[in-house]
């Protein structure tokens, strides 16, 4: 029969007993019998009905088992003025808001069945959506008299560059990401779920809590710079909130439990999202039109360049320190070196209290445009 060894033979056979067996060949059979359930419960990886003794489900389940940090749950990655415009607000709440429901969205579909595979098509459906919806959107400015004359990428690599280096907040801010994403994009997209899964024991639910809780705390924090407005001091409010947002890997590191790495998600996700209107508000107001897609470009070149070395650096490393041991040491050395440059770097504190000059510029008379 499938699924069941084959009857171990009757010694000892004589007539007297229940079915003319002997008490000892009938506790045989009963093991016999019982060995098949002993072999699903060890055999988790394997299927119920597998024509394998209970040794090789052991050895499957083995061989299936954790390698490494990279063997686990699948990040789903996680999103993203004075005075930000109603729009720019609306865009900025809006996105993480939408993170949060699809991060969240993406446990509960594979508690229910649909499995990983399944969870990849829904979510690569959401993002058909979306080009849907860019597909339908229609200018409603005034057209352009005319388009300005094309110009070579290496020229305009070479502008944007010459202006990055004339402005310290910009350079700064760029160098900062750049060290500062080295040592905590890679635990963190890699070690958080890694945690979860082998540390805490737990599945996909809970990893898409952690992510939702942050979603919904990016959304909170953009909320809130957007009602009140960006601080005098937005450079260095800045540099604090990012931070204090990379120390959380330190929280994630030493969580004992699902719970508190919900609450570590939730003020990483307020601290970056209330980080993140005061950057763009910064592109916007101090970087001229002509040069912001240029400036913009530089930017991701510059800030995530060096995260597949973070990515090819995070297994091994954590598979010789700790998958633990490492987050809190990569979370206190972003921390370190975000602040470190905020105060090392000569003349970038003194960038401060500029969106609030321009702020004021705008709302005096004299100093909006067109009048005399």
């Amino acid at each position: 029969m499938v699924g069941r060894d084959p009857p171990v033979p009757a010694r000892g056979r004589r007539p007297g007993g229940p079915h003319g067996q002997a008490p000892a060949a009938r506790r045989g059979r009963r093991r016999a019998a019982r060995r098949p359930r002993r072999g699903r419960r060890a055999g988790a990886h394997g299927r119920p009905g597998d024509l394998a003794p209970h040794g090789a489900r052991v050895r499957l389940r083995r061989r299936r088992g954790p390698v490494g940090p990279g063997d686990g749950l699948h990040p789903a990655r996680a999103g993203p003025g004075g005075r930000p415009a109603a729009g720019q607000r609306a865009v900025a709440v809006a996105a993480p808001a939408g993170h949060a429901a699809r991060r969240a969205g993406a446990g509960r579909r594979d508690r229910r069945g649909v499995g990983d595979g399944g969870a990849f098509l829904v979510d690569a459906g959401t993002f058909a959506v979306s080009v849907a919806c860019l597909l339908a959107m229609r200018s409603r400015g005034p057209a352009r008299a005319g388009t300005e004359p094309h110009e070579p990428l290496a020229v305009q690599l070479r502008e944007a560059a010459a202006f990055v280096r004339t402005q310290t907040w910009l350079w700064g801010t760029l160098v900062a990401a750049a060290l500062a994403l080295l040592v905590f994009l890679g635990p963190m997209e890699v070690l958080v779920p890694f945690r979860i899964k082998h540390d805490l024991g737990s599945d996909a639910g809970a990893f898409g809590l952690v992510l939702a809780a942050g979603g919904a705390g990016t959304a909170l924090g953009t909320f809130a710079v957007g009602h009140f407005g960006t601080p005098r001091r937005e450079v260095t409010f800045l540099y604090w909130t990012w931070g204090l947002a990379a120390l959380s890997l330190v929280g994630f590191g030493l969580a004992g439990a699902v719970w508190q790495m919900v609450v570590v998600g939730l003020a990483y996700g307020l601290l970056s999202g209330a980080g993140n209107p005061v950057w763009r508000t910064l592109m916007q107001v101090r970087v001229p039109p002509r040069m912001r897609g240029r400036v913009s470009s530089m930017d991701w070149l510059v800030s995530v360049g060096l995260t597949p070395v973070s990515f090819a650096l995070t297994g091994p490393i954590a598979a010789l320190a700790g998958a633990g041991t490492m987050l809190v040491v990569c979370g206190a050395a972003a921390t370190f070196v975000t602040l470190a440059l905020l105060y090392v770097v000569p003349g970038l504190r003194a960038e401060d209290g500029q969106l609030h000059a321009a702020r004021l510029r705008e709302a005096s008379p004299a100093g909006a445009p067109g009048r005399p």
